[in-house]
């Protein structure tokens, strides 16, 4: 409190003390100096104050008193506590992110009132308005790399202003969309005759979700190697799957030469009925003038293939063929577009 004292008239500086009254209550004094004099005090109760300086005059000036000056004196502001929580501490770019803070006052339950300041750093990125003392903030703007994210508190009229510990947040680049291939087990060994199997899975990455083909090389001989079903689709987030199967002695259609008649006998069934052909068509070929433009090459060539069918019989039966042993390696190709991907199954006959 600073009271200054001057003279109704002239120039002249009193000198003296002032005495500082709360209402009728001293507070204390202060002596004048070049006509000013102070007083500090921290022992102000929280209420409405009258405050006035009385000055006791000198041989020179009279006593006066100031006019009165109110003072308003309030609780201190109660210490509080900001804490920070994210809906994820990792995340990636273009991801919305939720951040809340929540202020505590030291004492009591009245939940703190005012705005929180969010900051990346010392960038603000935006606030939230304290609801039961509780504010939220949403982003997705942040960019790939790590963040150390904290809310500030600025406080009301009975609160303290506050700030939370960090919470660092850790933002990478999208994954392009794409799959693997595994299979359930990478090898086996089966008898021949018998057949083996083994799961292929396709698991989405990036959130793939087309249709994937699927095909097997490289099965031994007389086996196979089949897939079911051949195509399939992953969800986004769950992997497909489809079984391998590896048959071995696998029945296959052959081409068999019919017995050569005996000597000094004569043809009959199909190749009699083919000689009787070529017979016919070199008698119509010599006879008749209207075949003479056909040429001779042709007939003969004609007659000479319907000779061979005859000869050789193509046999409608097969017959059962060992898959030889050893071990092989099959490839299962995944393709879906671009993105193909490829596993390997040793196989083993025994």
């Amino acid at each position: 409190m600073t009271a200054t004292v001057a003279p109704s008239t002239g120039t002249g500086t009193p000198t003296g003390t002032v005495t500082f009254y709360d209402g009728t209550s001293s507070l204390g004094t202060g002596n004048l100096t070049s006509g000013v004099a102070t007083f500090t005090t921290s022992t102000l109760t929280v209420a409405t104050h009258s405050i006035t300086a009385t000055y006791s005059g000198d041989s020179t000036y009279n006593t006066s008193t100031s006019a009165a000056v109110t003072v308003a004196v309030t609780a201190p502001p109660l210490a509080t506590t900001t804490t920070l929580t994210a809906s994820a501490t990792s995340a990636v770019a273009g991801t919305s992110l939720t951040f809340t803070a929540t202020v505590a006052p030291a004492t009591g339950t009245v939940a703190p009132t005012g705005t929180i300041t969010f900051y990346d750093g010392t960038t603000s990125l935006g606030t939230g308005t304290l609801a039961s003392g509780t504010a939220t903030f949403s982003t997705a703007t942040l960019a790939v790399g790590s963040h150390s994210i904290t809310a500030s508190y600025g406080g009301d009229a009975g609160n303290a202003a506050s700030t939370s510990s960090a919470v660092t947040i850790t933002i990478t680049a999208p994954v392009a969309a794409d799959f693997s291939i595994a299979l359930a087990s990478s090898s086996g060994t089966v008898a021949p005759g018998s057949s083996i199997t083994s799961t292929i899975s396709i698991t989405p990455t990036g959130g793939f979700n087309q249709p994937v083909s699927l095909t097997c090389t490289g099965a031994p001989a007389n086996a196979t190697c089949l897939i079911a079903p051949s195509t399939v689709t992953p969800t986004g987030t769950a992997a497909a799957t489809a079984t391998l199967t590896l048959q071995t002695n696998v029945n296959t259609a052959v081409l068999d030469r019919p017995a050569h008649p005996a000597p000094n006998t004569h043809p009959s069934g199909p190749v009699a009925l083919t000689l009787a052909g070529l017979a016919g068509l070199l008698t119509l070929a010599s006879t008749r003038k209207r075949l003479r433009s056909l040429s001779f090459m042709n007939l003969v060539t004609a007659a000479i293939l319907l000779a061979a069918s005859a000869a050789i019989g193509c046999g409608g039966g097969s017959s059962s063929h060992t898959t030889p042993g050893g071990t092989s390696t099959l490839t299962i190709t995944a393709t879906a577009g671009s993105p193909t991907h490829t596993a390997t199954y040793a196989l083993t006959v025994q």
